[in-house]
């Protein structure tokens, strides 16, 4: 086995290499691990000639986030272990644009759509050139457009089961149903007629469409109440003259939009 570092007798590590010790040379490949030689009897045979194999640990912190600091050598079982216990934390940088964070060696140059202080929000906070600052409205919005797609969300279930060509129908489908119902013979009813062939389909389906408009009507009204006291909820914080932007955005952050329909 062939050696790649090796700490030689005047303290130097490096590669395998003719050496002097005790006023010989040494050959470099000496220093190799011989076949089927032991290890106890290779580190004995490189101890008398002054010289170490040496075992470096790699390093166990995260890059990204730590320098592997000072290296610590310590002597276990004839081995010259290198390892780096003691990491050194980079500095976390905030990219004035995106808010994307990376880490910084101390000392290092830091390009300068980069700062040492940390934005109050994850999201809505705006670089000033010299500090950040709360984006409320961004933050509203954001709130805002969840409380309506939320709305729209909870009554998909409903009405999935229909096309949305015939979704666009319903206004003419309940006229005509009333009309129908009401015995309005001055209004014609070319849909009904159009998608039942006799009277007594017809007769069904109208009172269909009309209960189907009610459950709906109801439904959707509920989604709509929930809407209007999220809404409600959202301008009451916006509107909050005794907090601060970086409290109304936590409050609006803190906001549960969760539809029951």
């Amino acid at each position: 086995m062939n050696v790649t570092k090796i700490r030689f007798p005047n303290g130097d590590v490096g590669q395998a290499s003719d050496f002097e010790f005790d006023g010989s040379t040494i050959p470099a490949n000496y220093l190799n691990r011989r076949d089927g030689e032991p290890e106890a009897d290779w580190l004995s045979r490189l101890a008398k000639v002054g010289t170490i194999p040496v075992r470096r640990e790699p390093f166990s912190g995260d890059p990204n986030t730590h320098d592997q600091g000072s290296p610590m050598e310590t002597e276990a079982n004839g081995w010259l272990v290198i390892s780096y216990p003691n990491p050194v934390a980079k500095v976390p940088h905030w990219h004035t644009g995106n808010l994307a964070v990376k880490y910084f060696s101390e000392g290092a140059d830091v390009p300068e759509n980069y700062t040492p202080l940390e934005p109050p929000h994850e999201q809505f906070s705006i670089w000033n050139g010299s500090e950040w600052n709360i984006d409320l409205d961004a933050a509203y919005a954001s709130r805002q457009g969840e409380i309506v797609s939320g709305s729209d969300a909870a009554l998909e279930p409903h009405a999935i089961k229909y096309g949305a060509f015939e979704q666009t129908s319903w206004a003419k489908q309940l006229k005509e149903a009333e009309a129908h119902e009401n015995h309005n013979s001055t209004e014609t009813t070319p849909w009904l007629d159009a998608t039942t062939e006799t009277a007594e389909g017809k007769n069904a389906l109208a009172a269909k469409i009309i209960a189907n408009d009610v459950a709906w009507s109801t439904l959707s009204g509920i989604v709509a109440r929930q809407r209007r006291n999220y809404q409600a909820e959202l301008d009451k914080i916006r509107d909050d003259d005794s907090k601060t932007d970086a409290e109304k955005v936590a409050a609006i952050d803190g906001m549960q939009v969760s539809y029951v329909a």
